[in-house]
């Protein structure tokens, strides 16, 4: 039982962490080049809203 809880855990992981970087890698390639022409625009003090 444990042994396939884990297993069912670490799947649902793996899953999960594909498409979540699936999502970002679509975000990144949507609104990459607009997000690096708002960062070059940036001043200092408002750089923290883009810290991840």
């Amino acid at each position: 039982m444990k042994i396939s809880t884990r297993h069912l855990l670490t799947s649902n992981l793996k899953q999960a962490a594909f498409l979540f970087s699936k999502k970002v890698e679509k975000f990144l390639l949507r609104g990459g080049a607009k997000c690096l022409s708002q960062f070059e625009q940036v001043s200092g003090s408002d750089s923290k809203l883009i810290r991840y």
